[in-house]
């Protein structure tokens, strides 16, 4: 846990809770479980997994290339991991 919370700060890691609670309560709750699993599918359909696939590759690819210039550090694990997401602020 130590090493989570120095990787990401209190906000992302508040992002993190309330997005399990999200799922959590969308799963558990009968009313939202057929929407949530349809937005699950829609999340996971080929199209959009190889775009997302591209994205990771993409920025690997990125952090591979800066850390060997040492540009990036792994102190700025966090703030590549949500602004890749699209969470950058």
């Amino acid at each position: 846990m130590a090493v989570f919370t120095t990787i990401f700060g209190n906000r992302e890691v508040a992002l993190l809770i309330w997005l399990m609670v999200l799922v959590t309560v969308g799963l558990v709750s009968k009313s939202l479980r057929p929407s949530f699993v349809g937005t699950f599918r829609a999340l996971f359909a080929p199209k959009l997994i190889a775009i997302l696939g591209l994205t990771a590759a993409y920025t690997g690819l990125l952090v591979y290339v800066l850390s060997t210039a040492r540009i990036w550090t792994e102190d700025l694990a966090g703030e590549t991991t949500f602004c890749s997401l699209g969470q950058c602020s």
